[in-house]
This record gives C-alpha cells, sequence and structure tokens, in this order.
C-alpha cells in the first residue's frame, strides 16, 4: 500500500479532491521509503529459530518509531498543527483584541498560545452579529467543511485541520460576509497555512 500510494495518487486512481481522501496525497509524498522500512520489518518476522522474542520486540518497536515519524511529516503539518493560529490568536490577546469561537471550543488554542483570557463560545445568526457588534477588532475562529472564495480572499489566517477548516477572521469582516455584503479589503493577502500546501492550488 505504502509503495503503490505515491504512484497511485499520481495517476488518478484515487480522487485525493474527495474532502475524505485528501489525507492519501498527503501520505504520498513521503509513503514510497517507509514502505521499504515496513517491508524489511515484516521480512523479519518470517524469520523462524531463536531469539525469536527479540525480533518480535525489535521488529514493534521499530515499526512504531516509523509510522509516528511517518505521520510527523506528512499528516500532523496538513491537519494537526495548530500553531499558526495559536500564534495568531496570542499576538491579538497582547493587543487586548476580544477572540471568539464558532462552536464547540475544546482549549487547544490556549496552551500553545499561551493564552490568559477566555475565549467567547459563539454561534451563527444574530449572536454573532451581536458580539461582532460589540467587539469589531475582535477575532473570529470558524470551522467550516469546504471553503469558499470569501474565506480566501478576506480572512485572516487559512489552515487545514482534521477533516475541516480552521478560519480565523476579524469579526466586522466575518459578520459582513454573514449578512451577505462584501467585507473590507484586508490589509494583507491572507495567510495561507501550511506555506504551499497543494489543496490551495486550484482554489484561488
Amino acid at each position: 500500500m505504502l509503495f503503490a500510494l505515491p504512484a497511485a495518487v499520481a495517476s488518478g486512481r484515487i480522487d485525493v479532491d474527495r474532502e475524505s481522501l485528501h489525507w492519501l496525497k498527503d501520505l504520498s509524498t513521503a509513503s514510497a521509503p517507509f514502505g521499504v522500512v515496513f517491508l524489511l520489518l515484516g521480512a523479519l518476522l518470517l524469520v523462524r529459530g531463536r531469539g525469536e522474542l527479540r525480533r518480535l520486540a525489535f521488529a514493534g518497536l521499530i515499526g512504531t518509531a516509523a509510522a509516528g515519524t511517518l505521520f510527523s511529516l506528512t499528516l500532523y503539518p496538513a491537519g494537526f498543527d495548530l500553531a499558526p493560529t495559536a500564534r495568531l490568536l496570542a499576538h491579538a490577546e497582547a493587543q487586548g483584541r476580544a477572540i471568539g469561537n464558532l462552536g464547540l471550543y475544546e482549549g487547544q488554542y490556549h496552551w500553545l498560545g499561551r493564552l490568559t483570557r477566555p475565549i467567547d463560545r459563539l454561534y451563527e445568526g444574530e449572536a454573532l452579529q451581536d458580539w461582532a457588534r460589540a467587539h469589531p477588532d475582535g477575532l473570529v475562529v470558524a470551522y467550516p467543511s469546504r471553503l469558499g472564495a470569501d474565506d480566501l480572499r478576506y480572512a485572516l489566517l487559512v489552515q487545514p485541520f482534521r477533516s475541516v477548516w480552521i478560519v480565523v477572521w476579524e469579526a466586522r469582516a466575518l459578520a459582513a460576509e454573514r449578512r451577505g455584503e462584501t467585507p473590507p479589503e484586508p490589509r494583507r493577502p491572507t495567510d495561507l497555512q501550511p506555506a504551499g500546501y497543494w489543496r490551495y492550488r486550484d482554489m484561488r
């Protein structure tokens, strides 16, 4: 599987543009060398004779380390590294700006960003509009399942997160977008993280 994955992705046999399969392309960027590692470990386990328990322990240790390394090189930067968002929120908090989170917040930014103030839980609709009016300079973190053109043009930061996206907006811009209005042009282009990530290529 790991050997064949790069070729299958490159040939189009795997439709990585589907939201549920994008992780296969992420994995394919480094899967082939790890396929060699697991093949050698499998061959080691086929050897019979004395020392079978030691070989099993060695294969388990190396296999676990290899799987962790493959995850760290491929899937972690493309869906689990929250550092870019945490840094942005920490900078906003240092400026005294309020921070809101659309939906359930599980504390994922406080440790990474060393945040000291609570993040407000927000809801779509009038509750979001009220919060934006009270905190026009605040930031709002949203989690769309798909990115739209407005996310890529008017948001402050975008990054993949598990099976969804993290999109950080200025409160007044998001409120305008939700009302169907054109948000104000941002002072700088949207920060797309991780830089150069392949899923952004055809979105603009």
